[in-house]
């Protein structure tokens, strides 16, 4: 069904001024690391919206 069916691990940056998220999508069923404040708004966006599966 999912292209991915696991998620692909990528590196913590260790960057100045990068943020971190990991939290647990009900969506997808696993636990969902993203790398900014852009891309954590992004998926609580997508997890808090009833009309997408």
């Amino acid at each position: 069904m999912y292209r991915y069916e696991t998620p692909i691990e990528k590196p913590r940056s260790s960057k100045y001024g990068s943020n971190y998220w990991i939290f647990q999508s009900r969506k997808v069923r696993r636990r969902v690391a993203v790398f900014s404040n852009l891309e954590y708004e992004n998926i609580l966006t997508l997890e808090m919206n009833p009309e997408i599966e």
